[in-house]
């Protein structure tokens, strides 16, 4: 796992698999350009329940599990989360706490995308619109 190379949205084969696969080229110019690449060893967490969203998370490398905790402290898998998917937009969409914790399972490469940056793009692209519709609606 090359740690120090940052992969290029226009270029990156994991985007066809994720919400970002139909985005228009200046979006995605404006996301490869002001995301964040970060590296997660396994066990960390990339985001806890009820914390507020910072951004969304893609899934470069790697595997995550998501989960809710219990009032007792027990763990509830709700799935496990692999390459090309993207985490957190949710929270983003509706300004809420995250409902969920994601923790790593694997390794991770992950792009992380600010808020504001993910909103403006949901706003500008009717593309990235329809495919967190259609995601959302499943």
């Amino acid at each position: 796992m090359d740690l120090t190379k940052v992969p290029e949205c226009k270029a990156c084969n994991i985007k066809k698999h994720c919400i970002f696969s139909n985005l228009e080229s200046r979006y995605l110019g404006e996301i490869s350009k002001n995301k964040d690449f970060n590296f997660y060893k396994k066990g960390s967490i990339i985001f806890h329940e009820n914390n507020y969203p910072q951004g969304v998370y893609g899934i470069y490398e790697g595997k995550v599990k998501v989960y809710k905790t219990s009032e007792v402290g027990k763990e509830h898998i709700l799935r496990l989360a692999k390459a090309g998917d993207v985490l957190g937009y949710r929270s983003v969409i509706t300004g809420e706490k995250h409902g969920v914790s994601a923790r790593v399972l694997e390794d991770c490469r992950v792009c992380f995308i600010p808020k504001n940056l993910f909103i403006e793009s949901l706003k500008n692209s009717i593309n990235l619109t329809h495919k967190v519709i259609e995601i959302l609606s499943l």
